[in-house]
């Protein structure tokens, strides 16, 4: 879509169609390209009602910890097994 200010910060701004909703999204430009802004256009809801959300303040470092993505698992929880398809044999 080109260029757009989105709270004083410069951003690409681009826009996507899908079947059940539009979305636009304005990255800033720079480096990172963060996100300033997403705006989600739901075109089989009444009205193409819209999401709308606005990212500031982003606290980045260069060090992610590991334990960020270890899941904790209360105690008693217990595994379960999902089924699988089988295939078919091909002729």
């Amino acid at each position: 879509m080109g260029r757009g200010d989105v709270g004083g910060v410069t951003c690409d701004h681009l826009a996507f169609s899908g079947a059940a909703a539009d979305f636009q999204i304005w990255l800033e430009r720079g480096k990172q390209a963060l996100p300033k802004k997403l705006v989600i256009t739901y075109a089989n809801l009444p009205e193409a009602q819209q999401y709308t959300a606005a990212f500031c303040d982003w606290k980045l470092s260069d060090e992610i910890l590991a334990s960020l993505f270890e899941p904790a698992i209360p105690k008693g929880t217990i595994r379960v097994d999902f089924l699988t398809i089988k295939q078919e044999a091909k002729p």
